[in-house]
């Protein structure tokens, strides 16, 4: 009986896990409101080495994300046309990742812990290159079962925060 006890705790312990999430703390609350802007343009940067792949997810998931909603005319990605000239830039600043893979979440399961990413954001009125707002926002994985999910996952909620300070400064 106490054997079984115990496998069923440790198979608990297995497949029990913590939630995805993101969380933002505004360091600036916007000045105007973005409805005032027709184009944006979405510039993402690091400093990490080895972020490559991380900005391009970013750019690429905030890009995909406002064009849908429609709420500017325009959206830009950096990487495609640096140069480009809008109304509304927005500078998304990637100052800490913690990776979790697929590979590395199949051998050490549970024990790899929850992939991270912190990102400085902010909105710059591109007319006279002043910063309207600014906002730190961040993505964690879920973790703790040999389910959770990665990099991608914690990538995918701080986007998600972004776009949310957006369309709350509509």
């Amino acid at each position: 009986m106490r054997k079984k006890i115990i496998i069923l705790l440790l198979v608990a312990i297995l497949f029990a896990g913590c939630a995805s999430k993101g969380v933002t703390v505004t360091t600036q609350p916007v000045s105007t409101k973005l409805s005032n802007y027709q184009t944006m343009l979405i510039n993402v940067s690091s400093l990490i080495l080895g972020a490559e792949e991380e900005i391009t997810k970013v750019e690429s998931m905030l890009v995909t994300t406002l064009r849908q909603s429609e709420n500017f005319e325009k959206i830009i990605g950096g990487s495609v046309a640096p140069d480009e000239i809008t109304d509304l830039q927005l500078n998304v600043k990637i100052v800490k990742v913690k990776k979790v893979g697929s590979g590395a979440r199949a051998m050490l399961g549970i024990f790899d812990g929850r992939a991270h990413i912190v990102c400085d954001v902010e909105l710059i009125d591109s007319k006279d290159s002043k910063k309207i707002g600014a906002v730190k926002a961040e993505g964690k994985s879920s973790g703790g079962s040999v389910f959770a999910k990665g990099t991608d996952q914690a990538i995918k909620r701080a986007t998600e925060k972004i776009i949310e300070f957006i369309h709350q400064s509509m």
